[in-house]
């Protein structure tokens, strides 16, 4: 039985979307090995993908959730989250970045608030979906009891400066896309996550295959020789890979991969099976 640990945007998802082949391949795999969701998002932005891929029905897998702050697993529900962000550290990244990107919200109890940007009149004439969602978050009145992270649009200040504030507020700074960074509390890491998850179930390196694109996937990449970056990745997470793959393939390489070394019954092929 092997484990399949994939992120979720831009690595399962393109352009939010899942097509319906790869669900139908992910629910055959969920027969007979474990699935794993590793993501930056909360667990109400998984849920749609939970329910197309009846992940509460196989219970062969769990969730990664907020980049490591969190894990649900199917298996027997246990259910781990991390204390988030405190109002303090809130309110000084936001002073600290709020002049060097172009859109800030917070993530925390489900829901996500916008802070007011002075970019937001030329974001309405964006016809770039991602970026309407963020202005269709209600603006922030008042700070969450919890807060999980801060998602950041178009950061245009110097590393230096992140440094500081990683440094001064103990917080960590993650690049999940081209445009798109979060800032989460410091230690959490989906790699950890994934190594809790392996040493429970006694899984080990040469029967997990990982899939990601950003920052926040490179070191759960490095967890084993089968991983896997799609071709637009970030440059940091195709290194971290050993191989790439054809954005939007994900579920058909993994199917690929895991025929080529297992049985239909979930049976690993040994030495001499693989030479014939």
């Amino acid at each position: 039985m092997a484990v399949i640990v994939t992120d979720v945007d831009g690595t399962l998802l393109v352009h939010g979307k899942i097509d319906p082949g790869s669900i139908t391949i992910l629910k055959k795999l969920q027969e007979r090995h474990h699935l794993i969701l590793a993501t930056g998002r909360d667990q109400e932005s998984v849920r749609f993908l939970v329910e197309k891929l009846d992940m509460e029905h196989y219970k062969t897998g769990a969730l990664i959730l907020l980049n490591g702050m969190e894990m649900i697993d199917f298996r027997d529900r246990e259910h781990i989250k991390k204390p988030g962000l405190t109002c303090e550290q809130t309110l000084s990244a936001i002073k600290a970045l709020k002049k060097y990107c172009m859109q800030v919200y917070v993530v925390g109890e489900g829901t996500h608030w916008r802070i007011p940007s002075v970019f937001e009149p030329l974001f309405h004439l964006l016809p770039i979906k991602k970026v309407k969602k963020v202005l269709s978050h209600p603006r922030i009145e008042h700070f969450p009891s919890a807060i999980d992270k801060i998602a950041i649009l178009g950061y245009f200040g110097t590393k230096r400066k992140l440094m500081n504030l990683e440094r001064s507020e103990n917080l960590s700074y993650i690049k999940i896309g081209k445009f798109w960074d979060e800032i989460v509390p410091e230690g959490c890491d989906k790699a950890k996550m994934v190594e809790r998850y392996m040493r429970k179930h006694h899984i080990r390196p040469d029967d997990l295959y990982v899939f990601g694109d950003g920052q926040n996937d490179a070191a759960m990449l490095r967890l084993t020789g089968n991983s896997y970056a799609p071709k637009n990745a970030l440059p940091c997470a195709k290194k971290a890979a050993r191989h790439v793959f054809t954005p939007g393939s994900m579920a058909k390489v993994a199917y690929s991969e895991l025929h080529a070394r297992h049985d239909l019954h979930g049976q690993k092929h040994g030495k001499e099976q693989k030479d014939h």
